[in-house]
């Protein structure tokens, strides 16, 4: 196959930072964003010149080549990233990106060319792409009306830089039948003298097959500079996606495995934003260095031989019965280090680019050692870092009593809440305008945090509830704005017999919400009524407090009191008949106080603020 080579004779690699005039200023381009693509193995970028865009779609934000001050913008503009790629061993093709399905501008086109191709002939990391998208009609376009815009502007940009490689076409598919990329190649070449040694076929593979690859390469030089992730995934999940081929979810990973290069769109902003770099580049890395398909960088210089440092810091965020969230320092290495691999009793589980990884598919009460390693840009990996020793918990939820406002049908029961099987879920019905899910632990629980799986309808706006008689519940936390899938609930520490989740707010109104799995966690209480167990169960919550405080864990027949820092007692109730209290503070002051719980001679204090 005619492929695109560099002068280590690697494909082509990059993503596509943008120029539009009146939003990018000379101070506005980084040149860590470039440093960091390069960092990353990134060899190329193809440079958007979207004002031809601009001005296709009908704005003024575009270059008027009368104007010598907009021109010397655009030109200072352009310059400035040409050099940032000098510097960094990088290739730069510059694209005329003319809207797509829109009229190809060639009067614009010939301004832009005559001075951009003439200014930067001489730069021999530079290349030019005439075109972008520039027709979905490919009858139309392969007329002789029609191709003979780009036959003129393929003539003009060799006259004025002969030695300069030039992208032409650059259709937004590659279809299987006629007129495909190959007929339309074959058109330009009847209307300009093409110099195929220096010339390639730009497309974009928002469309096409193996098959339609294979056989555009076979017969011209080409390269796919433009692709996206799969619709509506990546980061931001991009409405604008790409074709998943050869059973790989990045069509990047197929270019890589047939060596033609690539250029991904979704990379493109430098930013942790729609199609930013920051956002996008960690996820699609991680699932490189997953599957096996990235790539060495290209060694122009003297060889890294230096390893990372090991992975420091190791520390455990989250864990329940199946999973567990951990993170790391990041290591320093001479170069930048690029991913890691995680290895669970000396066993490798994934690697990742990002310092923290979710170990999933984990068995309940059990121990585990977890160690990292290092990677950089050239493939040297560090030593093992030092140990993590986790343990799963137990899931307090599973196969529990429970009982709920509603259900949409018999095979949505609350049971198939705490089955422990994610294909199964409680539906409320679509009228329960507050729907509720009530578990019964069968005993008193100190709870310390909450895993809930929501299915497409979830809880907006929920409340974390407890009780110890099922009938009288403490709201222990309130949770809004939530935006569904998982919910991790962790820093609590409220005890009852019942927890339940009350929703005040659905996702989709007037509809059931959908709970796939509600994991509780926490410890069983003792029943003993004796003074040590006193110390160990004080508990009060929420703290800080607001209206109203709970203590939960009282021994009968002792007192409590709450005094201010000055000393003054401000409550005081004898003879607790019950483990609860329920104490209205709206007549305290903000503030520190002391909760003090007496039996006899003996007594505890803990300190709560309030703050209203």
């Amino acid at each position: 196959m005619y492929v695109v080579r560099t002068d280590a004779n690697t494909p082509l690699r990059g993503a596509s930072p943008n120029i539009e005039k009146k939003q990018v200023q000379l101070s506005a381009i980084r040149e860590n964003f470039i440093k960091d693509q390069h960092d990353a193995g990134m060899n190329s970028i193809r440079l958007i010149w979207f004002e031809a865009w601009q001005k296709a779609a009908g704005y003024d934000a575009f270059t008027d080549f009368s104007n010598p001050a907009e021109v010397e913008h655009c030109l200072a503009m352009l310059e400035t990233y040409v050099n940032l790629c000098s510097k960094y061993e990088m290739y730069c093709i510059i694209n005329f990106h003319s809207a797509f399905d829109k009229v190809y501008d060639e009067t614009y086109a010939t301004q832009m060319w005559t001075i951009v191709a003439a200014y930067f002939k001489n730069r021999t990391h530079v290349a030019f792409e005439t075109a972008n998208e520039p027709s979905n009609n490919f009858n139309t376009w392969i007329g002789n009306t029609e191709m003979q815009k780009y036959a003129n502007i393929y003539n003009l940009v060799k006259s004025v830089a002969p030695n300069s490689m030039q992208f032409v076409l650059t259709p937004n598919r590659l279809p299987d039948s006629y007129p495909t990329a190959i007929d339309l190649a074959a058109k330009l070449s009847t209307l300009a003298s093409i110099d195929w040694t220096n010339t390639v076929v730009a497309y974009h593979l928002y469309g096409g097959s193996l098959i339609s690859i294979r056989n555009l390469h076979k017969k011209y030089p080409a390269l796919p500079s433009e692709n996206n992730f799969p619709a509506n995934s990546g980061a931001n999940k991009d409405p604008w996606g790409g074709v998943s081929l050869d059973g790989d979810y990045y069509t990047s990973q197929t270019c890589e495995k047939l060596g033609i290069g690539w250029f991904h769109w979704a990379i493109t902003n430098d930013c942790n934003c729609y199609e930013g770099w920051y956002a996008n580049w960690p996820l699609m890395l991680s699932d490189a260095l997953n599957r096996g398909w990235y790539w060495e960088s290209d060694n122009l210089g003297e060889k890294d031989i230096i390893s990372p440092n090991a992975p420091s810091e190791l520390k455990l965020n989250s864990i329940n019965a199946t999973r567990a969230n951990i993170s790391w320092k990041i290591p320093t290495d001479n170069k930048g280090v690029l991913g890691y691999e995680i290895f669970i009793d000396g066993k490798s589980l994934g690697k990742t680019a990002f310092n923290t990884y979710t170990l999933s598919g984990l068995l309940t009460e059990t121990s585990y050692l977890v160690t990292l390693k290092a990677r950089d840009l050239a493939g040297n990996w560090s030593k093992e870092s030092e140990i993590l020793d986790i343990k799963t918990q137990q899931n307090i939820a599973l196969n529990k009593t429970v009982t709920t406002s509603s259900v949409s049908s018999t095979t949505y029961q609350g049971n198939k809440a705490v089955d422990g099987n994610t294909s199964t879920q409680w539906r409320s019905s679509n009228d329960d305008a507050k729907p509720t899910i009530t578990i019964d632990l069968g005993g008193r629980y100190t709870v310390t945090n909450l895993f809930l799986d929501w299915g497409t309808n979830f809880g907006k706006n929920y409340q974390v509830q407890v009780s110890d008689d099922g009938l009288t519940f403490l709201v222990a936390k309130s949770l809004s704005n939530q935006n569904g899938a998982y919910d991790e609930i962790s820093g609590l520490a409220v005890a009852g017999r019942y927890l339940r989740i009350m929703v005040t707010s659905r996702s989709v109104a007037n509809a059931g919400v959908f709970l796939k799995e509600l994991e509780i966690y926490g410890n069983a209480l003792s029943t003993s009524t004796g003074f040590q167990q006193m110390e160990d169960e004080f508990l009060l919550y929420p703290n800080p407090a607001v209206n109203q405080v709970a203590i939960a864990n009282i021994l009968s027949n002792s007192a409590i009191s709450i005094y201010s820092i000055a000393g003054e007692r401000v409550f005081h109730q004898e003879i607790i008949a019950s483990n609860n209290l329920v104490i209205d503070i709206n007549n305290l002051k903000n503030g520190l106080y002391l909760i003090e719980n007496r039996a006899g001679s003996y007594s505890i204090s803990k300190k709560i603020i309030i703050q209203k």
